[in-house]
């Protein structure tokens, strides 16, 4: 009786595995985030590493570190790149919010930030998580996470309403809050949802090349298509 209990193939058992890993592999992005720089480094072995841990393959923690050293020089200019026009577009805001006497001023400015800042977050959703399975440049990177964004529109809305509905408990929250800190985030890549494939020659590549549940990985090939080691490329 204990044994079946205990037994790796007791489902409970399974998903408290499951649950243990995602939690570490959070814990392991949150410190290797620490230095600010190597966010990007750090999201994208997550990504990578949650992949795996769905399709049971590999261990863990070698697997986020495989993709945090393969991919540390590109996902590194990438978050940068990021980080310079979110930097540009929070200025934007604060300096469209000066202009109290000027409504004319001051939507011109918004209207600006709009512009950029909604395809700023669409890319932002996805930019990571294909440079953690394809190998491509960082412009065509993400061109491709743009064009996801839109073609899988419920799973992006999807997305930012969890993120932004847990940052508002969290912010009314603390005891949330400090859950959504130490494990939380790392639920958001374990398990995406399970879109169809849609005719766009832009992706048809990658709808070809995604693997068993979830946007990065569903389709005909079976095997790896990682970055690390990945003869496939977006254009």
């Amino acid at each position: 009786m204990l044994k079946r209990i205990f037994s790796l193939d007791n489902p409970v058992i399974k998903c408290l595995v499951a649950i243990g890993n995602i939690w570490m592999l959070y814990l392991i992005w949150l410190i290797c985030s620490l230095p600010i720089i190597t966010i990007g480094a750090s999201t994208t072995a997550l990504n990578y590493s949650m992949i795996k841990l769905h399709r049971d393959e590999g261990y863990p923690v070698s697997n986020f570190f495989k993709s945090f050293k393969e991919n540390f020089k590109q996902a590194t200019v990438m978050f940068i790149i990021y980080a310079l026009v979110g930097a540009i577009l929070v200025m934007d805001f604060i300096i469209a919010g000066s202009f109290t006497d000027n409504a004319a001023v001051k939507m011109i400015l918004r209207i600006g930030a709009g512009i950029i800042g909604i395809p700023y977050i669409l890319t932002l959703l996805y930019s990571f998580g294909l440079l953690s399975r394809f190998n491509n440049t960082i412009k065509n990177t993400i061109k491709n996470a743009f064009f996801i964004s839109l073609k899988y529109i419920i799973f992006t809305v999807q997305i930012i309403l969890i993120i932004g509905l847990t940052a508002y408990v969290c912010n009314y929250n603390g005891f949330l809050f400090y859950v959504f800190v130490s494990a939380g985030f790392g639920f958001i890549f374990f398990e995406p949802a399970d879109p169809a494939p849609a005719d766009d020659s832009r992706l048809t590549e990658l709808d070809l090349e995604k693997a068993e549940n979830s946007v990065f990985a569903k389709g005909k090939n079976p095997e790896d298509s990682t970055n690390p080691g990945s003869d496939n490329t977006l254009q």
